[in-house]
């Protein structure tokens, strides 16, 4: 785990000295990963086009950030500073999660949450396996942030950036971030990632963060789950200009990638859409855009209701589930695919402030036990 401490740019600072050549050299890290298959192709025309796209995004993104989240714009600063590469370039790196819900639809997360009366320890429990492309699990990272103000947090991030995709702080909140995949026209507005940061840093509980999350524009579409240590529960979905909030109305719920609200239904892409894009090979061109997020959503589902109550190896073993599968699929709650595979797995236990933590696929890598006072407990 990496720590880091002090002001926003401080922290932004450790982190880019600690991670500074995977973050300089991440392209060339990623195109030499044999997984990288026929996306290699894609190599020469982002190496000729990263310096425009970089700049477009930093003018994209700075203006925003600076009267919303100043703060994360702080840390994207001392990214740079602290990896000695531009800024145009942290920025550029920042917005992959936005460019990523137009062409890789095939991504995803599962994510599964429970109140303290469905699991055997007594307390909510929220669950999670990041799926993303296969080639980026060496860029991934579990950081403790330490800032000067505001809340400690546990977060699960990549070496470049400045937010994360699911976390805790010290108070028990946490946020979990799911793609999803939608038709409504794009905004100027923050990720996700940064806006989850920022949740961690300023808000305790779940109701603060229901209270603030339509004061700050969101770019791109996507699924926040939120809980905290008093058994509060709330599902949160995004289209690019359109949000719903719900809480959880059973002692526990699945979400994966498509949304479950009928007002949202209509901002979504249809049923049967299907993957047509030309940056992926053949076989997932003509593949329903939802199959796999209906398939895992139903596997967990069914898995999760024939459960009086569900302990930490039930979560563990169906995280780690090929379905009828030996090594797994793009359909499988622990993914294996080209396009999407598991990268990692969390479980949150927000009321001890415990994150039980698996740095790759659940099926073949060990979980590791942290808290927010300890860096690491034996398990």
């Amino acid at each position: 785990m990496q720590v880091v401490k002090g002001s926003n740019f401080d922290m932004g600072y450790q982190q880019g000295m600690l991670n500074a050549l995977l973050i300089k050299d991440w392209m060339n890290y990623i195109f030499s990963n044999p997984g990288i298959g026929s996306l290699r192709h894609l190599q020469k025309p982002l190496k000729i086009l990263k310096p425009l796209i970089g700049k477009v995004s930093e003018i994209y993104l700075k203006k925003t950030l600076k009267n919303y989240l100043p703060d994360l714009l702080e840390r994207l600063y001392g990214i740079s500073e602290g990896a000695g590469c531009s800024i145009d370039e942290i920025f550029f790196m920042q917005s992959v999660e936005i460019l990523g819900t137009i062409p890789l639809y095939q991504n995803g997360c599962s994510v599964f949450i429970s109140d303290s009366s469905f699991f055997n320890s007594g307390e909510p429990v929220l669950c999670k396996n990041f799926d993303y492309l296969p080639f980026l699990e060496g860029l991934q990272i579990l950081r403790k942030s330490c800032p000067d103000k505001g809340y400690r947090s546990l977060d699960i991030t990549m070496t470049p950036l400045a937010g994360n995709h699911a976390g805790m702080n010290e108070c028990g909140l946490t946020v979990l971030y799911n793609y999803s995949f939608v038709k409504d026209k794009q905004r100027r507005g923050v990720p996700l990632t940064l806006l989850i940061q920022h949740f961690l840093q300023t808000c305790s509980n779940v109701e603060q963060v229901l209270q603030k999350i339509e004061q700050i524009p969101w770019a791109s579409s996507g699924i926040l789950i939120l809980g905290d240590d008093q058994d509060t529960f709330a599902i949160v979905e995004l289209s690019n200009r359109h949000i719903s909030k719900r809480r959880m109305d059973s002692p526990w719920a699945v979400i994966t990638n498509h949304f479950i609200d009928p007002f949202m239904k209509q901002y979504e892409i249809s049923q049967d859409s299907k993957f047509h894009t030309i940056f992926l090979p053949e076989p997932w061109k003509g593949v329903r855009i939802h199959e796999t997020s209906e398939k895992r959503y139903n596997d967990l589902e069914s898995f999760f209701q024939r459960k009086e109550k569900i302990s930490l190896q039930d979560i563990k073993r169906i995280f780690a589930d090929h379905g009828n599968s030996d090594g797994g699929t793009n359909n499988s709650v622990c993914r294996h695919s080209k396009i999407s595979s598991t990268l990692s797995s969390s479980i949150f236990l927000p009321a001890s402030r415990k994150l039980h933590y698996c740095n790759g696929a659940p099926c073949s890598e060990p979980f590791n036990t942290f808290d927010m006072e300890q860096n690491k407990q034996d398990n």
